[in-house]
């Protein structure tokens, strides 16, 4: 009977290692591929797992990147992993249990840079001609496509300042920039000539999706800002070392494989090389 009862407990013990979902949380920051790219990895994940460990997976939203949210579902719900652009990862390694492990690849690096767009027949040819113009930005929450120009046209001198419309008035000595939360629109805004540059990142700059050719065709660059490695592979600190080391393995592995080359728009993971609590640092 003893004997009996001790197998039940092991079935059991074993059925509820593995009843708890692998929880997976994200910002909201990219609503057109965030989603889709986080639900096919996860899928990927619990493949590869084959039942250990993990044989579900349950994603966690936080609305419209509100950043209160967001730390507050990681703590609730005991986020497991995350992947998170450089201004995101940083708040959450900031302020919450997990940490980056790994570097994301996208277009083949790690790294994404910031550049400022108009027009090839436009008279703005430096970062000092934007004075009293106005610039569409994708959003306020990336480093290589915010932060980062910012920083350099304030260096200029000019003031940086938010506008409600692509028509706004903007004062002298400043630069207006309007927020549209769309990579598509921020490319056509500043080619259809309804916002004077445009601030993107590398890599829509060489997506064809949001920049196709005869779009391309007509901009030019006029400002680059540094380059930064982009994207993060975040884990629970307190995960067990088993089960951590195991979805480490899976992400560096996943795409050496010929059937996981399309899980998503994201193509590779790499080991971080580099102190990234000092990166982290100097964002603030």
């Amino acid at each position: 009977m003893l004997k009996h009862l001790l197998v039940l407990m092991l079935i059991l013990a074993s059925i509820s290692a593995v009843s708890e979902p692998l929880k997976v949380g994200r910002s909201a920051s990219d609503p057109a591929n965030g989603l889709v790219n986080l639900q096919k990895l996860s899928e990927q994940v619990i493949e590869e797992l084959k039942g250990k460990h993990y044989d579900s997976y349950k994603i966690y939203n936080a609305e419209n990147a509100d950043v209160p949210e967001l730390i507050s579902i990681i703590k609730d719900k005991k986020i497991d992993i995350m992947v998170e652009s450089l201004y995101f990862a940083s708040i959450i390694a900031d302020n919450t249990n997990m940490e980056p492990v790994l570097l994301v690849s996208r277009n083949g690096s790690v790294y994404i840079k910031g550049f400022i767009v108009t027009r090839k027949d436009s008279v703005i040819h430096s970062v000092n001609d934007l004075n009293g113009k106005i610039v569409t930005v994708i959003n306020t929450e990336s480093v290589p496509a915010f932060l980062l120009p910012k920083k350099m046209i304030e260096s200029t001198g000019l003031k940086f300042r938010m506008v409600q419309s692509a028509d706004s008035p903007v004062t002298e000595n400043s630069v207006g920039y309007y927020v549209t939360n769309d990579k598509a629109q921020a490319v056509n805004n500043v080619y259809l000539k309804k916002t004077d540059a445009a601030i993107i990142c590398s890599g829509v700059w060489e997506n064809v999706k949001f920049m196709p050719d005869f779009i391309k065709d007509n901009l030019k660059i006029i400002g680059t800002t540094e380059s930064v490695p982009g994207i993060y592979l975040l884990i629970r600190r307190d995960m067990e070392k088993a089960k951590k080391e195991k979805l480490i393995n899976i992400f560096l592995t996943m795409y050496r494989t010929s059937r996981a080359k399309n899980v998503c728009d994201l193509d590779g993971f790499h080991k971080i090389d580099f102190d990234w609590k000092t990166l982290f640092q100097n964002l603030k």
